[in-house]
């Protein structure tokens, strides 16, 4: 059985939209590794402790 290949799909933004788009994933992915690495550092899972209850 041979499957089609996936479409290359890309969208034409315009490159400072792009760049700023990426940033900003960039920066929340950033926040979320420091907040991880706190959470460690800690020994804390305040995740656990919100949605427990």
């Amino acid at each position: 059985m041979v499957t089609a290949p996936l479409p290359q799909v890309r969208q034409n933004y315009h490159p400072d939209c792009e760049a700023a788009v990426n940033s900003q994933i960039n920066l929340e992915l950033y926040a979320s590794y420091v907040l991880l690495k706190y959470a460690r550092v800690n020994n804390c899972c305040f995740w656990v402790a919100t949605w427990g209850s």
